[in-house]
């Protein structure tokens, strides 16, 4: 089983970017996301940016790859 851990994004976009680079190019079973992920506390929407940062982008790169 191939899989991916990543950790300490601190929601850097460009750090997101890369994996999502990497999900297309590797089409890992698995991706685990570890500890400091998110931006800064004071940022505004955590939800929304988690969802829309994070999940959609991973989930609309792995969609038929399998």
């Amino acid at each position: 089983m191939k899989c991916l851990f990543v950790s300490d994004f601190h929601g850097n976009k460009n750090r997101y970017s890369s994996l999502y680079k990497i999900i297309e190019k590797e089409i890992p079973e698995a991706v685990f996301i570890g500890g400091d992920i998110l931006p800064n506390a004071l940022t505004k929407n955590i939800e929304r940016f988690v969802e829309k940062t994070i999940f959609e982008n991973i989930k609309n790169k792995s969609i038929g790859k399998w």
